[in-house]
C-alpha cells in the first residue's frame, strides 16, 4: 500500500489490518493518528457481519513486561463466536 502521508498510513493499516477478530495491543503513548486509526478499526470491527470484533489492550509505555502480560491473559480468554472458539490475530503497535 502507499499513502500520501504518515497521518494516512497511520488511519488506514489498523483498519486494514485488524478488521475482525483481532487483539489490538497499543502502546499508551502512541502518536494521537495511531490511536485514531486504531479507534476506528475497532468501531469497524464491532459493525461487521461476520466474525466479532476487535479488542483493544493498552500497555504501559515501552514495557514489555506488561505487553506479555495481557497478551498472555488474551491468550487465556480467546474469542468465542456462537458458542466456538475463532482463531485470533494479534496486532501490536
Amino acid at each position: 500500500m502507499l499513502f500520501p502521508t504518515g497521518f494516512a498510513a497511520n488511519l488506514a493499516l489498523p483498519y486494514a489490518l485488524a478488521r475482525t477478530n483481532t487483539a489490538i495491543f497499543s502502546d499508551e503513548l502512541n502518536h494521537a493518528s495511531v490511536v485514531d486509526g486504531i479507534r476506528m478499526a475497532v468501531r469497524g470491527s464491532s459493525a461487521a457481519a461476520g466474525g466479532s470484533a476487535s479488542v483493544l489492550h493498552v500497555y504501559k509505555h515501552n514495557d514489555v513486561v506488561d505487553l506479555e502480560s495481557k497478551m498472555q491473559a488474551e491468550a487465556a480468554c480467546g474469542m468465542l463466536v456462537g458458542g466456538k472458539h475463532v482463531g485470533v490475530k494479534c496486532l501490536c503497535v
